[in-house]
């Protein structure tokens, strides 16, 4: 769980890096893979947790991502927006927790 908890902000803030500097690489659980690598933030994460993470972030539900086919993704909101729209749905659970 906590590596999951490092990884959905690291591919939230990289795929946002690229529309903002308008480098538009495939983005695939592959190359975010590749560009973790590149600047020290693997963390050794699998490309097995990737493609996970990035399934998450796609779910109809939260909206973060969009699948285009094949392995493909594109970012679907600021990272602002990505982080508040997580931050409501734990809101969410933690209201249901028992007393």
């Amino acid at each position: 769980m906590a590596r999951l908890q490092r990884l959905l902000p690291d591919i939230i803030k990289l795929i946002g890096e690229f529309y903002r500097t308008e480098i538009h690489p495939p983005v695939t659980p592959d190359s975010i893979l590749y560009y973790l690598k590149i600047r020290g933030q693997d963390r050794r994460y699998t490309l097995e947790e990737i493609a996970q993470a990035m399934q998450l972030l796609s779910m109809p539900q939260l909206g973060i991502l969009r699948h285009k086919g094949d392995a493909n993704y594109a970012l679907q909101m600021t990272y602002l927006t990505a982080i508040r729209s997580l931050r409501a749905l734990l809101r969410v659970l933690e209201a249901e927790l028992p007393s």
